[in-house]
């Protein structure tokens, strides 16, 4: 990338995240009694991805009565998603709606979308795609629970290492990682070349109406990423012009596109620095607060802050 881009430096509090036996129980009830409400009020914001509220639900309830698996049950039907997944995953499910899925690549962490598209297509073969083994060994647990695994195929590696013939999938998707990967064209351009003529690939990617890099003193991923000093890499937000440079100029433009960004600047910032530094954070208010504070965007130029983005591209 020949373009220097501001950079942000984010020091986060050292804090432990361990609960009491107490402190759980009390948090459990909580999210119990809460979590409806929130839901209730984000119909009234009109967040977008709610209608995927009843199929967590039956999951979440498929885990505890078949598997036993309480704390798993607990996250899908207490706060099954986090801040932008719920514009995320609106957006790509009504683009997978639209594709003919065989063989289909995912590049995420977030586990729960192709876990989904993966039981909504029955005929459908899944790859996953995470350098985090911690994190893929998760998703495998729970595709396994979900009866799943017969069709899923899990890789704890790079998407540069990968070694799948050209043209092998005909769906694609990357859920907000394309932004934490250093070499973010090469990984377009690997995407791009394991797409099948016809294919779709979905990106969701941070934006803002100027380009910048965070920096920030805790290692999410550890994935060896360029460090300045005592802060490691972690996302970069795209404008106009790299998005241009960095995916349009392989992939050429999206058929579609959409952006859900901050109402006031600084929101997800506050948002995210609580989230980390507090223990006690009530995850389960975030589909209300998306609702709240964010909204659609027609571009980039009338955003205040930062958003999400959300692209479909088609290979011809």
């Amino acid at each position: 990338m020949d373009r220097q881009l501001q950079k942000t430096y984010l020091r986060y509090k050292e804090t432990s995240s361990r609960l009491s036996l107490w402190e759980k129980l009390v948090i459990g009830l909580a999210g119990t009694f809460l979590a409806p409400v929130y839901w209730l009020l984000a119909y009234a914001h009109k967040t977008p991805g709610l209608q995927f509220r009843g199929y967590f639900l039956r999951k979440g309830i498929q885990l505890a009565i078949q598997h036993g698996r309480l704390d798993a049950a607990y996250r899908l039907i207490v706060m099954p998603l986090d801040s932008f997944r719920y514009f995320e995953f609106d957006f790509m499910s009504n683009s997978v709606q639209k594709a003919k899925i065989a063989k289909y690549l995912d590049v995420s962490s977030p586990r729960l979308f192709p876990l989904m598209v993966a039981d909504q297509n029955p005929d459908a073969v899944v790859h996953f795609i995470n350098p985090d083994a911690r994190d893929l060994a998760r998703t495998a647990d729970l595709a396994k629970d979900l009866g799943l695994e017969e069709r899923s195929t899990f890789h704890a590696e790079m998407i540069s290492d990968v070694k799948f013939a050209t043209g092998s999938f005909d769906l694609i998707t990357c859920m907000s990682v394309l932004e934490h990967i250093d070499d973010d064209k090469g990984a377009i351009a690997k995407f791009w070349e394991l797409l099948a003529p016809g294919g779709r690939l979905l990106l969701t990617i941070p934006c803002a109406n100027m380009a910048q890099e965070e920096y920030m003193n805790q290692d999410d991923y550890q994935l060896g990423a360029s460090k300045l000093e005592e802060f490691q890499f972690f996302q970069r937000f795209y404008d106009h012009a790299l998005l241009e440079t960095q995916i349009y100029s392989i992939t050429g433009p999206p058929v579609h596109h959409q952006i859900y960004a901050e109402k006031v600047a600084g929101t997800y910032q506050q948002n995210e620095t609580r989230k980390r530094e507090d223990k006690f954070f009530p995850a389960w208010r975030a589909p209300y607060d998306m609702g709240r504070h964010y909204e659609y965007k027609d571009d980039f130029a009338v955003m205040p802050g930062i958003g999400v983005i959300g692209l479909e591209f088609i290979k011809h």
